[in-house]
Parts: C-alpha cells; structure tokens; sequence
C-alpha cells in the first residue's frame, strides 16, 4: 500500500515514519512510502515533532484494497517546556446502577428483580467531570495539551463500555491518546478466554479507538505505547518488540523516549530495548493497572506507575492524576489528588508546604520531607521513627524525632517512596524498612546509621506496601512474587519463595505474624492467598484456599493470650484461626468489602475497624458481636477501592490511656470507649490520617497524609 504524508498545504512531507503494525518505512522527498504487509488492520502515521494530524490512522478495508493513503499532518504550538497529563484505569461503564447495595463499597449489588447486577465503576459523565478538572491544573509550565490514557479505559471490554468511552472521550476538552489494558480485552480480564484468545487480540479496542502500539513526538519528546498485556501474554510480544526497534530506528540519535504501557514492564524488556536502540535516551515509563501510586528510579529513568483516575486506589491513595512537564532534557511528575480541598491536592503523594497547622490538644507539631501514607510511626525508647514518601521526587526515608520535644534526631534515605510502617529489631537495636520496590534498609535505631541494604525481587515488578515481619533473627519481607528471610546481622538470604502463586494486581499490603512456631502470612486478591511457612526454611506448612475473593485485606495479629490469629479478608469476615495449621476457629462479618485496619486484641475483646467507618468489638473468643459504632465523618478525599464518597477508614484502632484511638480519612483522630463503643471526643487535625496512631501513655503520636507528625495529649 502506498501512503503520503503532505503538511496542510497538500506539499509533500518527507523523513515522517509510516507503519502497518509490523513494519515501519519513512517518506521520500515526495511524501511517498510502501507498505508491503496487506492483512495488518491499520496503517498510521506516526505524528512528528512540531505536527499533529486530524486523522493519524487508516483502517484496513482487506476487500476494498485501497491504494493509497493520505494523511495530513498540521502544524501545531510545541513550545518548550509543556505539560501533559496522565489517566488510568478508567473502568467506563454502561451498566445500571443495582437497585440494592448490600454493602455500600461492594462492587456489586441487586436488580429490581432480586438478581445479582454489577455495579458501574465509572460512567461517562464521572469521566468528562475528571478530564475537565485536570485539564484546568496549571502550573509553571501552563494547563495540560493532552491526555495520555494508559489503558482499563472499559470496566469490562463489551461495544456498550466503548461506546460510553467514545461519548466521553468526543467531550474531552483536550485531545485523548489511548492504549489498552487487560480489561478492554474482551472476556479474559486477567488471561485469555472466550473468543478472543483464539481470535485477534484487542479487537474490540481497534474497531472503537484505534491501533494498540503507536508513536507519536511532541516538542522532541517521543511517545511509544504498547499493549502490555496481550504482549504478556505471548499472543504478539514479536510482533509489537518487531514493531518497537523499527519505530526507534526512525528516531534521531539522542531522541528522549517515554513509554506509555497499561503494567510495569520488565527489567528484561528495557534491556532488549538498550540492545536493539542504543541510540535513543530512554526516560521511563507511565502505567497503571494496580490501582497505586508507585514511582521509582531505575539507574536513569523514572517509571511511575499511577493510581485509577475515576475513584479510589487498591491502596487508599485518593483518586489521581499524573501531571508531566517536559522541559527538552528532563522530565518531572506532579501528582494531584482530584475532587481535593485546597491545600490537600498532593496528599499521600508529597508533603504540603509551609509550617504545619498545630491543633488544639497537640503537644508538638513538625512538618516532615514527605507525605505519610500507610505507614504507621515506629516508637522505640523515647523516640518515634516515621516511614515518608514523595512520589513526585520518587524518594523516601526514615526520620527520627524526640518523642517529648518533636526535635529531629536522624535521618536515613530509602531507595523510591514507601508505604509500610518500620520494624523495631530489638536483638540489634535495628529499624528495619521496606520501599515499594522491595529495598529493604536496616539503620541503627540510636544514630540513624545505615547497617546494611538488601534488595527482594525485580525493582520494576515489586509492589510491598508490607512492613517486615520480625522472625528468630531474621525478618521476613517482599510479596507473593518474592517473599524472603533476611539475617537481621548482615541482610543475608536466609530463603526465598517465588512459587508461592502468581502475582495479580493487588499490591501486598499485609503485615504477617510469627506464632506458635509458623510465620502466617497472607497477600492480596490471589487464588492461594493465606500461607503458614516455616520461619527457619520458608517451607509451606499449610496453605488456603484457593479463593481470591476470600484473601486477606488486614494484617494479621497474634492472640497474646494463646496461639491463634486474627485478619479481616475480602468481603469483611472477619476470622480467627490456629496459626499452626490454619484451621478456621470463627468468622464474623462487618459489612464492608474493603478494610485494611489492623485489628487489636485486647483481654477477651477483638476491636475492628471497617473502611467505611465502622468500628466493631467481638468477643475473641467465640467471635460474638459486642458493639458497633458508626464514627462521624464524610469524604475529605476521594479514597477506598472503586469509591468516591463518603468516609474512608485506612487504619485500625489504637489503645492509648484506656481508650480506642481511631484515626479517619477525612483528618480526625476519635476516641471511643471500649466498653461500650460511645464515642468520647474528636480532635480535628484538618489533613487525612491514612496510617494508625502510635499510643504513648495517654498520648498518641499521628503522621498525616499531608506530611505532619503529631502528637496529641490524652
């Protein structure tokens, strides 16, 4: 097939890089270039620097066989530097909503007729309502020129969800450039089904919105997209990698590439792309598909991977945006929380600026380097240790400050961002702490003074939001991908399992226990998710169940007065269980699907919290219900798996002077009576509080999403 390129004046546009999918040619001094492949379904152009094109892509017609194909590229403003913006994982739905929610942040419901109906995820109008608030975020560099929407566009990949996609995306007010995820692949959401593995991959994502690898260059800033996952799957991985190193043989020596994938690409990929393009400076990636917020640099290139845009995140980061300014010679990221209250925009991403509002009731209020997001304060011996994060900057780190004055005593820097609390080793005097990347650091709890580093697993495919969990002389780290024992004395392997399921989409956030004599260690949304290991060997001494949809969303924590368990999972049942063989002793319910507060045992009383912001109290030992309490509040944010409103609760109880300290999402720290369950006072804090309270006596020590540590007396 012959294909022209002529600018808006119809003269032809020569050196511009023409492709079928499979090949990649450029135009003569006539605008000219052959394509010999005939079955590809499209042919496009890939969009040079300083133009765009009104159509850049031709749909095959195999029976017409059209000769020839024009397109017409138009100059547009490119000035340096710019700023565009990433979405992800939108999930546009056409479903009804159910008549009847059963539990509020459940994913589904009932019909009128009784009938079991999946919910929407997102409608059209929820999406317009995002592209139009990020499309006003200026900054420096002026509001956003385009989108680029890294797949999940479609909750589940039917002509329905598409065309409610199209609707949204022809009221875009700025240009949309598109790739797909695992569910605009109709019938196989997480592997290959139905009709579409044995017939063309992505077939429904070509004949609604276009081919699924592209290029494009704006201002000197090359765009490569791929379909991540039917390349990881097999069903084309040389077709597309073919594709690739023709694409980027086009470009001119020191050109800057950015990908644009639906997942994390592997360590391995971007080694085969240094080999077949050394030529060209690679920058990174943009991805979603986990519904987190996970940025990390390797070596030179900065790969973040960014939460779902339409609601709340997998691990309670709010609903989000990836704001990108390119400069010609370097990249940086802004990370916005939508729907957000002024000042609040960058919470759980990066600390706020300025000095830290002081509460009434605080004793000490300190702003510290980064925001606070799961990760509970660490007290040890008259200090308190923070775990902090800045995913614009992709940093993280550990900071230590005075437990009576807040005066900071020592600093020490993690490898990227960081999401879990710190472990206290006290054979040692060690913090030991985890990135979302799966370095692992050990510094001296008394100077701050690095002992050693340890990396488990793959950086680019690790997501731990997990805190160590202390064994005999070692600590137990990682996730279902890679879960490993470090010697506590040097950071050695003591063992590693990397059999123990295949990692899906959730990041592991759990913290696991070691009693009597078995490490109990649970991860997220997989088919076998609850394991009992030998702490010494790693070895399985009993597994469960099989059931993703029954996999562990809190930590686990030990009965101190026996030698049982007890986890919140999916769906809210709440169970207790014998730590050495995993048998069921008995299960309750809170009425929430999604709860991640770390449970607290106390005497005969089982305290937990709900993510939607109940608070409940069983009896231990037979799993009766004793009380529950609504706590007050509403959205401050837009946080919780798949939610936009109402209160979010990211953290379990803390007993401090004899009462539950409960910490909520939209900035208040609550105490309740544990007898009764009647709530007894609230302190605004004015910023979410996604990381449990710390007790010191009466007291209570707070890190904020916003980057505040606190303490507020009792």
């Amino acid at each position: 097939m012959r294909v022209r390129v002529v600018d808006s004046n119809g003269d032809p546009v020569a050196g511009v890089a023409v492709c079928d999918g499979l090949d990649v040619v450029t135009t003569d001094d006539l605008g000219n270039a052959e394509l010999a492949a005939e079955t590809t379904p499209f042919v496009w152009v890939s969009r040079p620097s300083g133009f765009d094109a009104a159509r850049w892509f031709h749909r095959r017609d195999v029976a017409a066989r059209t000769p020839e194909v024009v397109f017409e590229l138009r100059p547009t403003e490119q000035s340096l530097p710019f700023r565009f913006a990433q979405i992800t994982d939108l999930h546009v739905s056409a479903l009804r909503a159910p008549a009847r929610m059963p539990v509020a942040d459940g994913l589904a419901g009932f019909d009128e007729h009784g009938s079991l109906a999946l919910r929407p995820l997102t409608t059209s109008a929820d999406l317009v309502a995002v592209l139009e608030e990020l499309a006003a975020a200026a900054g420096p560099h002026g509001p956003p020129r385009f989108f680029v929407a890294t797949g999940d566009l479609t909750d589940h990949g039917t002509a329905a969800d598409y065309r409610a996609f199209v609707e949204a995306l022809a009221s875009s007010p700025l240009p949309i450039h598109a790739l797909p995820g695992n569910h605009d692949h109709v019938g196989h959401p997480h592997g290959p089904g139905g009709g579409e593995g044995s017939g063309r991959p992505g077939q429904g994502f070509e004949e609604h919105v276009g081919p699924r690898w592209w290029s494009l260059t704006h201002a000197g800033l090359r765009l490569v997209a791929l379909d991540w996952f039917s390349h990881s799957l097999g069903l084309d991985r040389e077709t597309q990698e073919r594709w690739l190193a023709a694409d980027l043989a086009t470009a001119a020596p020191g050109t800057a590439v950015l990908f644009l994938t639906h997942d994390q690409m592997t360590t391995a990929f971007y080694d085969r792309v240094r080999v077949v393009a050394p030529h060209v400076r690679t920058l990174g990636s943009l991805s979603g598909h986990w519904h987190t917020s996970r940025v990390v640099r390797h070596g030179a290139e900065l790969h973040a991977n960014t939460g779902t845009t339409t609601f709340g995140g997998f691990d309670w980061s709010p609903a989000q945006g990836r704001l990108v300014d390119w400069d010609g010679d370097e990249l940086s990221i802004r990370t916005v929380a939508l729907r957000a209250p002024e000042g609040l925009g960058r919470a759980t991403f990066a600390a706020a600026r300025g000095k830290p509002l002081r509460p009434d009731g605080a004793a000490f209020a300190v702003r510290l380097p980064g925001a606070v997001h799961l990760a509970r304060p660490l007290v040890v011996a008259g200090t308190v240790v923070v775990a902090w994060s800045d995913d614009d900057r992709a940093q993280g780190g550990l900071v230590c400050h005075d437990i009576e004055t807040g005066e900071r005593l020592w600093e020490a820097a993690l490898d990227a961002p960081i999401r879990a609390g710190a472990t206290f080793v006290p054979d040692g005097g060690l913090v030991v702490a985890v990135s979302v990347c799966g370095g692992v650091v050990a510094v001296d709890a008394r100077s701050g003074v690095v002992c050693w580093r340890a990396q488990v697993g793959e950086r680019l495919r690790a997501w731990v939001h997990a805190p160590p969990v202390l064994l005999p002389g070692a600590v137990a780290v990682g996730e279902v991908r890679e879960y490993a024992a470090l010697e506590t004395s040097d950071g050695s392997l003591r063992w590693s399992r990397d059999d123990l399921e295949i990692a899906k989409s959730m990041a592991t956030m759990m913290q696991g226990v070691v009693q009597d004599g078995v490490l109990v260690a649970g991860f997220s949304f997989m088919g076998f998710h609850s394991f009992g290991l030998d702490p010494m060997t790693g070895a399985t001494v009993w597994r469960l169940d099989g059931n993703r949809f029954h996999s562990p969303t809190s930590d686990i924590v030990a009965d101190p007065q026996g030698s049982d368990v007890f986890v919140v999972r999916l769906g809210g049942r709440v169970e207790r269980m014998a730590a050495a063989t995993g048998e069921l002793r008995w299960r309750a319910g809170i009425g929430a699907a999604f709860s991640i507060g770390r449970p607290l045992v106390e005497a005969d009383a089982l305290f937990v919290s709900s993510g939607l912001g109940t608070l409940h109290c069983f009896d231990a030992r037979d799993g009766g219900p004793r009380w529950e309490t609504r706590l007050p509040g509403d959205r401050l944010l837009v946080m919780g798996p798949y939610r936009r409103e109402g209160l979010a609760v990211a953290t379990g109880p803390t007993s401090a002077g004899g009462l539950l300290v409960q910490p909520t999402g939209d900035g208040f720290v609550h105490r309740v009576d544990p007898s009764s369950g009647a709530l007894t006072s609230s302190t605004a804090i004015g910023a979410p509080i996604t990381a449990g309270a710390a007790a010191v006596g009466r007291d209570v020590i707070v890190a904020t999403a916003d980057g505040t540590l606190l303490r507020i007396v009792g």
